[in-house]
């Protein structure tokens, strides 16, 4: 019963942006944003793709818009809200297309963000924090919903966020640089006495990490 009238409001609000932006040169970004919440409070009652798919890009040109009026040029404001429309639209998907497709998408978007944020990070230690954050997020998002590509994107970018850390710190400290490798070298050779003295063990902990992983989503 609230779904025609959610669709009447939400192309309302796409047309007062639009009017908006006749007069201020850009369309409305909040009254993209709403247009877009609309959309997919629609799917949520009717269960259409096309309205999740009209709400999300709503959305995203909504956040693209506010992006650009506060003069935000860093690519990780434009680049995290479209990655985060395509988790959610593959999150939908799931069960109606091929899994490796969803899994592709899952990749590509997620993988997005992190290398953008990463790549910022190289410069701006703000974003090597930030992608800490995100990191751990998606390691929890990969639990909690036991999907391999989170955890797997998760770990990777951790540990990529974490050693660059530790290559900067080490650029500024070369006293620290040494006795870092040093450490590092003997943690190498300790861990490899570990496993060779604990075969079993390991072999044990690798078929339980293989069988808890096997049943999630790629």
């Amino acid at each position: 019963a609230w779904a025609t009238p959610l669709r009447h409001a939400a192309v309302a609000l796409v047309g007062v942006a639009l009017m908006d932006g006749l007069a201020h040169g850009v369309p409305g970004a909040f009254g993209l944003a709403a247009a877009g919440g609309l959309f997919v409070g629609r799917h949520a009652l009717r269960g259409a793709l096309g309205d999740l798919l009209a709400g999300v890009i709503l959305m995203d040109l909504g956040a693209m818009v506010f992006a650009l009026d506060a003069g935000l040029d860093d690519p990780l404001f434009y680049v995290a809200p479209v990655s985060l429309s395509a988790l959610v639209v593959a999150q939908r998907l799931r069960g109606t297309v091929h899994p490796d497709a969803i899994a592709f998408v899952r990749y590509v978007a997620a993988g997005s963000t992190y290398v953008t944020c990463f790549g910022q990070g190289l410069v701006d230690p703000l974003f090597t924090s930030l992608l800490v954050l995100l990191a751990v997020v998606g390691i929890l998002a990969g639990e909690v919903l036991r999907v391999r590509s989170y955890l797997h994107l998760g770990v990777g970018f951790l540990l990529a966020a974490l050693g660059w850390n530790l290559v900067r710190f080490g650029l500024n400290h070369s006293g620290f640089w040494a006795l870092y490798l040093t450490g590092l070298g003997l943690l190498v050779l300790a861990g490899m006495v570990v496993v060779t003295l604990n075969r079993d063990l390991v072999r044990r902990v690798r078929r339980w990490m293989s069988a808890h992983l096997s049943a999630w989503e790629a």
